[in-house]
């Protein structure tokens, strides 16, 4: 069964993707800084995007899209 991104989850995607192409790599902050959320507020919603896996995230680590997170 295929779940349906919300629109917030695609604006953390795109994001990812924005930052992967532009500075090579993806952290927390950047993301935060970007979207205007709060740093917690992203680990949140990359743990959501972890279980569909849409992106790889270790803590304190680089946030990189899966390739069916770059589709």
């Amino acid at each position: 069964m295929k779940s349906k991104l919300t629109p917030s989850m695609e604006d953390y995607l795109k994001t990812i993707c924005t930052l992967e192409t532009g500075k090579g790599s993806a952290r927390v902050k950047d993301i935060a800084r970007m979207l205007g959320v709060t740093m917690p507020s992203v680990s949140g919603a990359l743990k959501n995007l972890e279980r569909e896996g849409l992106v790889c995230h270790s803590r304190y680590d680089l946030v990189e899209l899966t390739a069916k997170g770059s589709r």
